[in-house]
C-alpha cells in the first residue's frame, strides 16, 4: 500500500497555528541576527543559543511541525534580509508615569514585556514625540527599528501587556515605514540589542537609558522570558 507524503506548506503562507508561526518568526529573527555579538562574552552567547533552542523545542510537538517551522523560517529570513526596515513607535503617557526619569520607566515596561529573543538585532530609539515638543501632548516614544515580521511580534508582546496598557498614550502602537533618518518623530538611537545585551551607538557616551535599564533588570533577573 502506497503512502503519500503531505505537500509542504509554502513558506509564504502563515502557519496554521499561532504557536507555530511565532516559533518560525523567532527562529528567523535569531538566524538573521545570530552574528550580533555584544562584548564577546561567549558564556552569554552559548547560554542565549541554548535558551533559543529550548524555547523552539517547547513549541514543537512533532517532526512534521519542526519541518514546517524550518521551512517557514527560511522564507521569512529571505524577507527580512531583502525588505526595508521599519519603525514601530511605542507611545507612553508621561503624566501616567509621573517620574522625572520616565525614559527608564518606559524601558522597564519594554524589557519586562518583550523577550530578548524578539529584540535581537533591533535598534532602540528614544525621545519625546513631535506633538510633545509643540505642547500638544505629553508623550515619550520608544522606537523599534527592525523588519516587519519582527516588529509584529514586538507589537504583540506590548499589546498584551497590562503594564504597557497602564501607562500607554493614545494610539499606543504606530508603525512608520519611513527611513529611520527621515522619521516623523524626533527620537534618537539609544542602543542596539545584541546577544549579550545593549550595544551603545558610537559617539553616544558610556551609557544610555536603554543600556542602564536593561543591565539593571538583567542583574535583578527581571527580564521577560
Amino acid at each position: 500500500m502506497a503512502f503519500f507524503k503531505r505537500k509542504p506548506v509554502p513558506g509564504s503562507v502563515v502557519l496554521p497555528e499561532p504557536r507555530l508561526e511565532t516559533a518560525a518568526v523567532e527562529h528567523a529573527i535569531f538566524s538573521v541576527n545570530s552574528n550580533v555579538i555584544g562584548n564577546g562574552d561567549f558564556r552569554e552567547t552559548w547560554a542565549f543559543l541554548d535558551s533559543v533552542d529550548n524555547k523552539l523545542d517547547s513549541f514543537v510537538k512533532s517532526h512534521e511541525e519542526r519541518q514546517m517551522i524550518n521551512h517557514r523560517s527560511s522564507y521569512l529570513q529571505e524577507q527580512m534580509r531583502g525588505n526595508r526596515l521599519c519603525t514601530l513607535y511605542a507611545r507612553f503617557d508621561i503624566d501616567k508615569i509621573n517620574s522625572g526619569s520616565y525614559g527608564e520607566t518606559c524601558y522597564k515596561v519594554v524589557f519586562r514585556t518583550v523577550p530578548h529573543r524578539r529584540l535581537l538585532g533591533c535598534m532602540l530609539l528614544l525621545g519625546d514625540s513631535q506633538a510633545t515638543l509643540r505642547g500638544r501632548e505629553n508623550v515619550c516614544v520608544i522606537g523599534f527599528w527592525a523588519s516587519l515580521p519582527q516588529l509584529e511580534l514586538i507589537s504583540q508582546s506590548l499589546s498584551k501587556s497590562l503594564d504597557f496598557k497602564s501607562v500607554c498614550a493614545n494610539d499606543p502602537l504606530q508603525l512608520c515605514e519611513d527611513d529611520i533618518y527621515h522619521d516623523k518623530e524626533p527620537i534618537v538611537p539609544d542602543g542596539f540589542m545584541t546577544i549579550d545585551g545593549i550595544r551603545i551607538p558610537e559617539g553616544e557616551g558610556d551609557s544610555t537609558w536603554a543600556k542602564i535599564t536593561y543591565d539593571n533588570l538583567k542583574q535583578n533577573g527581571e527580564l521577560a522570558t
